[in-house]
């Protein structure tokens, strides 16, 4: 699971060790094709990190559902769950093969980052790396 996590954007600059303290905390989950794993508009309190297979990201309330982006091995979704329980802004679902992922509860989280502060420093300073340039492309293609 350590070298799963050492690609995951989220985690980049945490050592061995303190990829290992994440490790420890994680559990598996198994999702068959068309599962949802995180509905919209619902409040979370943990992370995901795709192990397997693939998750489709879309969001309700369009008048053509559509997949906005697909998110495969080594990738995260539910970060924002990290900073507060606010409410999912999309929903995600097991792809056609089904998927497998890493869950990282918030409570299990924070009490690692109270443990090890360099953890907490490092992903929520990757957080907002993130979401720095999420908002620069967003503003840079609505000119």
């Amino acid at each position: 699971m350590i070298s799963l996590l050492k690609k995951v954007h989220l985690f980049n600059q945490l050592t061995e060790s303190e990829l290992a303290q994440l490790a420890g905390i994680a559990y598996e989950e198994s999702y068959e094709p068309g599962d949802i794993v995180v509905r919209q508009n619902t409040t979370g309190s943990e992370i995901y990190v795709v192990a397997e297979g693939a998750v489709d990201v879309f969001v309700d309330g369009l008048d053509d559902e559509r997949v906005l982006v697909v998110l495969g091995t080594g990738q995260v979704f539910g970060e924002m769950a990290l900073i507060g329980h606010g409410y999912r802004s999309a929903s995600c679902r097991a792809s056609r093969d089904g998927c497998k992922a890493y869950v990282i509860l918030f409570g299990d989280f924070n009490t690692l980052c109270e443990n090890n502060k360099n953890i907490g420093y490092v992903v929520m300073r990757n957080i907002a790396l993130d979401l720095a340039f999420k908002l620069r492309h967003r503003n840079l293609t609505n000119m």
